[in-house]
């Protein structure tokens, strides 16, 4: 009973504590409300305006119990058996985009398209804008700058040994400083996401202009699909390519042989000697021969067509892009309210310990 005694008077002491604190310091109190206030409607507006758009994409992956009826046909139709073709039909795994979308193949390609931008510029690309237009966080470019003296301190040193190290026989991708700034702010503003629940993979783009990021998140989804379709059928699309050169060249083969066998029926139109039965035969069996291969050729190419129409990945778009009204950051209201209570707690806890300090030490 009396410890229960003894708790409730520190709790009323320290509660009168409190009190006193704030009673004695409330103009100091309200200086940091104020001085919150203050901070955080000048930081929220020399915050540029962002605007968000995003699409939503279901990656289609094959059937692979069987073929449709339409490739069926067209199949039989060249002389292709489908069942007897070895081909992959698993897809692309969509957990593959957002690795594609930091593969410097994205970010080359996305960099250098154009964009049409009302009152900036009839063409301009992606680079250029992001170069020009795109203003980074004042906070997070400071402390960007702080962090990198010590690296440009060490690069100033090092610079004449690096010269030195830099030629290589290799062919090694080398960028500018801008293009690494600007590859990096790709990386920041060009947000793609694989949601496992649905298999829906989600793209999204951030510019401070609301038609330009509609048209980067256009852009970007045409360089993804482009560039996931490209890994996949790369393979067969080589192999198609050997065999179109492969096929032109058997064909006038043939069909060389195929006129020195005719030329030479024409102007024989009696075989009366062994010698002439004997060259007939020999361009008769050239022909069957070289015909042989053309049209097993033929049979491979028009196989690998069909392939390379199964193996192309299909998107289908859930949520097309919609230029937004409204801006998706900053949040100035919420920047305001941090501010102040962040100036207000710091404010109180620094009187708080002061007043401790003078009472009971």
């Amino acid at each position: 009973m009396i410890k229960n005694n003894t708790d409730q008077n520190n709790q009323y002491v320290d509660f009168l504590f409190f009190r006193e604190v704030i009673i004695k310091n409330k103009r100091w109190l309200i200086y940091s409300v104020l001085l919150g206030v203050f901070l955080g409607v000048f930081y929220s507006l020399i915050l540029p305006n962002e605007y968000t758009v995003s699409v939503k994409v279901l990656p289609q992956v094959s059937n692979s119990s069987g073929s449709s009826s339409s490739l069926n046909s067209l199949a039989s139709i060249a002389g292709v058996d489908l069942g007897q073709m070895n081909v992959s039909n698993q897809g692309i795994p969509p957990n593959l985009y957002p690795l594609v979308k930091e593969s410097y193949n994205f970010k080359f390609n996305l960099a250098n398209a154009r964009l049409n931008i009302p009152g900036l510029s009839d063409s301009l690309f992606v680079r250029d804008y992001f170069d020009t237009y795109v203003k980074p966080n004042p906070v997070l470019k400071f402390g960007k700058q702080v962090k990198a003296i010590p690296t440009a301190i060490i690069n100033a040193i090092s610079s004449n040994q690096e010269m030195e190290n830099s030629r290589t026989d290799l062919d090694l991708i080398q960028l500018s400083n801008k293009d690494q700034r600007i590859f990096e702010l790709i990386s920041q503003r060009v947000m793609v996401d694989y949601d496992k629940s649905n298999g829906v993979v989600s793209l999204a783009a951030e510019t401070q202009n609301a038609i330009v990021s509609t048209q980067v998140v256009v852009i970007a989804l045409e360089t993804l699909q482009t560039l996931i379709t490209d890994y996949k059928v790369k393979k067969t699309k080589d192999e198609l390519k050997f065999l179109e050169v492969a096929y032109l060249a058997r064909k006038a083969e043939y069909e060389e042989v195929k006129s020195r066998l005719n030329n030479f029926k024409d102007t024989n139109l009696i075989i009366s000697t062994a010698s002439a039965q004997a060259k007939l035969e020999q361009l008769e069996q050239e022909s069957d021969l070289s015909y042989s291969i053309y049209s097993e050729i033929a049979r491979q190419r028009e196989s690998l067509k069909v392939q390379l129409i199964r193996e192309t990945p299909s998107f289908s778009i859930i949520q097309p892009a919609v230029t937004p009204i409204d801006k998706t950051s900053p949040r100035r209201s919420l920047i305001v309210v941090i501010f102040t209570l962040f100036s207000l707690i710091l404010t109180f806890s620094i009187l708080l310990i002061k007043s401790f300090i003078k009472t009971y030490v």
